[in-house]
């Protein structure tokens, strides 16, 4: 079963998913949480036909494994659904735990020696008084919503003169959205904090020769023995002037390996030795911590100065970044969740 909150979400991830299941013996559902009738157990949403080349409509008795890819854009939309979905992980296996907020994830990763120097400083926004004082020591600092995604909500907060200048992203463009004086940003900030939790970082100058933000992403998956496996890697570049690199926000994708040797062979090696450092370490790290993972989008920084940073650890990876530009991966990234499913019964029938 692959549960989302939008009934068309990824379709063509998840018909081309659909499309190998036969090869595994796995019956691919797809539904989102409110078709699941708890009274008579069953689901109704829609299968793959392969002789059809088309998803129909029926009803299903519960699945034996759930790939869960539901995006929670704020609070709400997770409260909303939290109750069934707690109650699914109940009733049969998912594919992944998943990961807490960034501000939990970030705590854990500090502790570990070969992760921690590549964490940007972060702080949980507890009050305005942090932003300001960040804000005075380094004139720039990043608000990110603790529980966001895919870029959204992001705020850059620049000290100017007296004033607060206050950016993010809309409709695929960096606006500057107020500037105030610190007294009346620091009203505004306290309103914002009632509703939602944020983190702070320093603004990062994560940028190429273009002037175009950019960064890193590398999708890591289990394979049908249980192992991880990288899937591909691949830039995210934002436009130019822009403050983020996210796809989502009009970005466009490169391959990493081209990009990589265009840069002095020392500089090159740097990198390398810094991106294993943390693909090597980091999907362990999350497990121990968190429980059972089946894949990971890794999002890594890199300064004009050559230093790793990494950004974010997300547990439902979007897979457009690798696809675009790993297309021998096509095949391991549309099978892997079913091979997985096999691992994970064998390891049921041994136990």
């Amino acid at each position: 079963g692959i549960v989302t909150l939008h009934k068309e979400q990824e379709l063509t991830y998840f018909t081309e998913m659909a499309k190998r299941s036969t090869d595994y013996g796995i019956q691919v559902i797809r539904f989102v949480p409110s078709d699941w009738e708890s009274e008579t157990g069953t689901i109704t949403g829609v299968y793959y036909d392969v002789t059809k080349d088309s998803w129909i409509c029926d009803r299903f008795p519960f699945p034996d494994f759930i790939y869960d890819r539901c995006y929670y854009t704020n609070r709400n939309r997770f409260l909303e659904n939290y109750s069934t979905m707690k109650r699914l992980k109940k009733k049969t296996t998912f594919l992944s735990t998943g990961l807490p907020n960034k501000w939990r994830v970030y705590r854990t990763l500090r502790t570990n020696e070969t992760i921690a120097p590549y964490l940007p400083k972060t702080s949980a926004v507890l009050s305005s008084d942090v932003v300001e004082q960040r804000v005075h020591l380094d004139g720039k600092v990043v608000l990110k919503p603790e529980s966001g995604s895919q870029g959204k909500g992001i705020l850059f907060i620049t000290k100017k003169d007296d004033c607060i200048v206050v950016q993010t992203h809309i409709n695929r463009q960096s606006k500057i959205i107020q500037t105030r004086s610190m007294i009346k940003f620091k009203s505004w900030l306290n309103r914002i904090l009632k509703n939602q939790r944020w983190i702070a970082q320093p603004f990062l100058s994560l940028i190429n020769e273009q002037n175009e933000p950019f960064d890193l992403r590398i999708l890591m998956q289990k394979n049908g023995e249980g192992h991880w496996s990288e899937s591909g890697r691949g830039l995210r570049v934002g436009q130019a002037n822009s403050l983020i690199s996210n796809i989502h926000n009009g970005g466009r994708v490169i391959g990493y390996e081209r990009w990589l040797r265009q840069l002095p062979l020392k500089r090159q090696n740097e990198i390398t030795k810094q991106v294993a450092d943390i693909v090597q370490a980091l999907p362990s790290e999350l497990e121990i911590s968190f429980g059972r993972l089946f894949e990971i989008g890794i999002d890594i920084g890199i300064d004009k100065q050559g230093k790793c940073w990494l950004l974010e650890v997300n547990s439902k990876p979007g897979h457009q970044v690798v696809l675009k530009t790993n297309p021998r991966a096509r095949k391991s990234i549309y099978s892997r969740p079913l091979a997985y499913c096999h691992y994970l019964l064998r390891q049921t029938v041994h136990n």
